[in-house]
């Protein structure tokens, strides 16, 4: 667009004969018209079109470092979840083994209720300590897993991680 440029054409018109006295009826009545036609185009503001080259190329570089900067925060966002990953990986083994021992001493103070070295009130204590680690292990287990689901979010690609915790 900042060059010159020019054209080249004909242009055919079809004229109607008239007749009337009001209108004086010339030689061209009823001829038809063949007008060949040149045209020149020349840009007067030039730097017009060379801003206009500038405007695309920083577009370009924006869109560029627009992506690089949604890859940055795509990985730092994928390496903030792998840390997560493993601190709730850390949490559901904390409460297994946690929950073991509480059943562990479950079992020891039925065994003492048994014998009368123990209260009731002592045993429905551990049990509910019991179920609330066995509550916590689900709730990390569960975390576990919408972690690994925002993970293949934004890798998206199936499976990310091929190991889940289940229920055990």
């Amino acid at each position: 667009m900042g060059y010159p440029s020019f054209g080249l054409g004909v242009k055919y018109s079809w004229v109607d004969k008239r007749m009337g006295d009001v209108i004086p009826v010339t030689s061209m009545n009823g001829k038809n018209m063949i007008m060949p036609m040149l045209s020149i185009s020349l840009p007067l503001y030039r730097s017009k079109y060379n801003a206009m080259k500038r405007e695309t190329r920083f577009n370009e570089q924006a869109a560029s470092k627009q992506y690089q900067e949604l890859q940055i925060r795509l990985e730092a966002q994928y390496m903030e979840l792998l840390n997560e990953l493993s601190d709730a990986d850390r949490s559901i083994d904390l409460y297994a083994q946690q929950a073991t021992l509480a059943n562990t001493t479950y079992q020891l103070m039925l065994d003492e209720y048994a014998t009368e070295k123990t209260t009731l009130s002592a045993i429905i204590e551990v049990q509910k300590q019991l179920l609330r680690y066995q509550f916590d292990q689900l709730a990390a287990i569960s975390h576990y897993n919408t972690i690994v689901a925002s993970l293949e979010k934004i890798v998206s690609q199936q499976p990310l991680i091929n190991t889940t915790h289940e229920n055990k």
